[in-house]
């Protein structure tokens, strides 16, 4: 027994719907097969045996006002197969992984229908560290709805309607799903870090992904319950709270569930020991740092105190950030948490970091020292590849490429030396020759700014996107960025962890 319960006889009582519909079998046998490849040159890889339900795609965005489960009672192994959110021309923040969710997922084709929504997860790639969905929403007139609240006038339409369509629906309307499993509730650090992670299959159907750290450790099969959103509100009563779900702004409940099963991917796990890290006079209360099929996690506890509206957040007894350290790997090279990670949950902070190489067996923890003398400061740099941005004396980014238009820039940013505090929230400005922004105030105004890393290379890509109808940045020959103080680091103190 675990705190999740007795899984196998909970999931026999859950997940029993009875045989799948032959006309959703047909459907989906028919809507798999006629799904474009993304990419002819690849073929698709075989599945390794043949799920009983196949994949569900476009064509099932009719209305179906059950719950389809992938299959009765089972539980669904991590396996090899394609998904059918990558066969398609749009970019996403997942692809450079996408034969790593290919090589572990499940095709569940769970759907539900509520208040004339439909919220559908197609596929499912799980293992220690994550837990990813991919799947649609579908309503009548999606994208015209969406407009129409971009452009209402009522002082909540962000950029007075100039916000393209993708923008508007990832600030406002993307579905984060989260997940239960027993009485773990993962995803509720929600945070914009999917808001590239979707696009529009038609004008009633939007295809998103999910990606879900784990803080804990899932058991070898659980049964999981999909929620499209967790909010919670005064209870009607006054007494305590109640959940409830929204998607387009609308009330239903959307609950989905499935059984899984993840042995096949505990094989290629590795994890340090849970552990105290005395790191010169600071702790570090290192709860999980594991390396996984999916990627690689760390969850630290930072024994916060005090809160919002409570005044100061501190930390008490010694104990401090993870981002106050660098992390270098057994094989020499300097590992680099995403941009966003470190977001909390309680006391916790989940940190998504780049997979390092195989062959991997050990991380060593290295305390970063600040200068007291040279302060942070505005530097520039030439807008040109190779250029460096030397955030710190020690570390920083060299520009590997860029795209400049009128109203467009895109830098890639690969990284060097050890990560420092601050790298990550790194902010940039195109400028002119003579050091003045490249766009004025009233042009700022319309400009969204945008950066994920590379799951694969740790690259870093951002983006200033401008909504101005007048040319913008044709002038722009330099960046302008934020230099930290000088670092140093405390070798001495540093601590090796195994990964095993």
């Amino acid at each position: 027994m675990t705190r999740y319960g007795n899984e196998k006889e909970k999931m026999r009582s859950l997940l029993d719907p009875g045989p799948v519909p032959e006309i959703v079998e047909m459907r989906l046998r028919e809507a798999y097969a006629a799904l474009p490849e993304r990419r002819p040159a690849r073929p698709a890889r075989p599945r390794l045996r043949v799920l009983r339900t196949a994949l569900a795609a476009a064509a099932l965005c009719v209305a179906l006002p059950v719950t389809v489960l992938a299959a009765t009672g089972e539980l669904l192994p991590m396996i090899e197969g394609a998904i059918a959110f990558f066969r398609t021309d749009a970019a996403t923040t997942l692809d450079s992984i996408q034969n790593t969710f290919e090589a572990y997922n499940a095709a569940v084709a769970l759907e539900k229908t509520d208040a004339g929504v439909t919220f559908t997860v197609d596929n499912i790639s799980v293992d220690d560290n994550f837990i990813n969905l991919f799947g649609r929403m579908q309503a009548t007139g999606l994208r015209a709805k969406l407009q129409e609240a971009n452009t209402a006038g009522d002082g909540n339409a962000m950029f007075d309607g100039q916000m393209p369509d993708r923008w508007a629906f990832a600030y406002n309307d993307m579905p984060r799903p989260v997940v239960r499993v027993g009485d773990a509730v993962y995803g509720l650090d929600n945070s914009l870090n999917d808001s590239l992670n979707f696009y529009f299959q038609d004008d009633d159907t939007v295809c998103y992904a999910r990606r879900i750290l784990v803080n804990d450790t899932l058991p070898d099969s659980f049964a999981m319950q999909i929620l499209p959103s967790y909010a919670t509100r005064p209870a009607a009563d006054g007494a305590g709270a109640e959940k409830y779900q929204t998607l387009l702004g609308t009330e239903g409940d959307w609950t989905l569930e499935c059984g899984v099963d993840i042995t096949s991917t505990r094989g290629a796990v590795k994890n340090a020991e849970p552990q105290v890290l005395t790191l010169g006079e600071s702790k570090l209360d290192l709860k999980k740092f594991s390396v996984s099929p999916l990627g690689a996690v760390a969850v630290v506890d930072e024994h916060f105190t005090g809160g919002i509206g409570e005044g100061d957040v501190v930390q008490k007894d010694g104990y401090t950030s993870l981002e106050q350290y660098a992390v270098r790997d057994s094989a020499g090279n300097w590992m680099y948490w995403m941009r966003p990670s470190g977001w909390t949950v309680g006391e916790e902070s989940l940190y998504e970091f780049v997979k390092p190489a195989d062959g991997v067996d050990s991380l060593t923890f290295v305390p970063v020292l600040y200068s007291g003398t040279a302060q942070a400061q505005e530097a520039l740099a030439p807008l040109e590849q190779g250029a460096k941005l030397e955030v710190t004396n020690l570390s920083g980014y060299t520009v590997e490429s860029f795209v400049l238009d009128g109203r467009r820039l895109e830098l890639t940013l690969a990284p060097y030396g050890p990560q420092a505090y601050g790298m990550v929230g790194l902010e940039i400005e195109p400028c002119g020759a003579d050091g003045s922004p490249a766009y004025d105030e009233e042009q700022a105004r319309t400009c969204i700014v945008d950066s994920y890393t590379d799951h694969a290379t740790g690259n870093v890509v951002y983006t200033m996107d401008f909504y101005h109808d007048e040319p913008l940045l044709s002038s722009a020959v330099q960046l302008r960025y934020t230099k930290l103080a000088d670092i140093a680091l405390d070798e001495a103190n540093a601590v090796t962890v195994p990964l095993a």
